[in-house]
């Protein structure tokens, strides 16, 4: 993990759901990526957080979206 910038003032559930966010997509990468090195870089500013995850893997060309993971991301993203 690599942080960039000051703490942002986030609510106990705004800091709850970033981490669940976070930790779905590195769930994904360790599933579905058959990479080597995976990343999470959370960058701030005062009024916004964006959270980058990233892997050498094969990527998601052709994946099958048979799971809830990235639209629970997706959600969680936007009650944010």
């Amino acid at each position: 993990v690599r942080r960039n910038g000051p703490e942002p003032a986030l609510t106990p559930e705004q800091s709850l759901g970033l981490y669940r966010i976070g930790q779905e997509a590195i769930n994904n990468v360790l599933k579905h990526s058959d990479g080597r090195r995976a990343g999470l870089e959370v960058a701030t500013a005062p009024e916004s957080v964006r959270l980058v995850v990233w892997d050498d893997g094969r990527g998601m060309a052709g994946a099958v979206g048979a799971g809830h993971g990235l639209g629970n991301m997706r959600h969680r993203a936007e009650l944010l």
